[in-house]
């Protein structure tokens, strides 16, 4: 059987200031370390888990974004296509009337030079052909 005598007892006091030592400088130190980091690798953890959802979010948005940017570029150009096919219509319209007005003008213009010209032939060539008649017929044509 176990005996218990005074060497005993201050065995088990000795072991007990030994536990209560330990548990002072070593235990509890180590246990409040550990919580620490178990804190803050919890708090790393929804500092990661908030980056991350945030990340996402810009993520989303740049590709939002770009995504318009390419819908607005290709509204931009299919806008200046339509407007460059109007004004091309326009300066060919533009280029066929100012044609059609320069091919009137000249038509007046050799119609005014034709009607001249007849009338100065007509002046040079009736008294040369009253000349050339008085001649071979010999005497005054009317």
């Amino acid at each position: 059987m176990i005996e218990f005598n005074a060497s005993f007892f201050l065995q088990l006091v000795n072991f007990l200031i030994l536990i209560l030592i330990l548990y002072l400088f070593l235990f509890k130190p180590i246990l409040t370390n550990l919580n620490k980091r178990n804190e803050m690798i919890r708090s790393l953890k929804e500092d990661i888990e908030r980056l991350s959802k945030r990340a996402d979010r810009l993520v989303e948005d740049y590709n939002s974004n770009i995504a318009n940017a390419k819908r607005e570029s290709i509204e931009i150009i299919n806008n200046a296509k339509a407007e460059a096919i109007e004004e091309q219509s326009r300066i060919i319209q533009e280029a066929k009337e100012n044609f059609k007005d320069m091919v009137d003008e000249a038509k007046v213009q050799i119609q005014s030079e034709t009607e001249k010209a007849s009338l100065r032939l007509k002046q040079e060539v009736e008294p040369l052909s009253y000349f050339l008649a008085k001649r071979i017929l010999g005497r005054e044509v009317n």
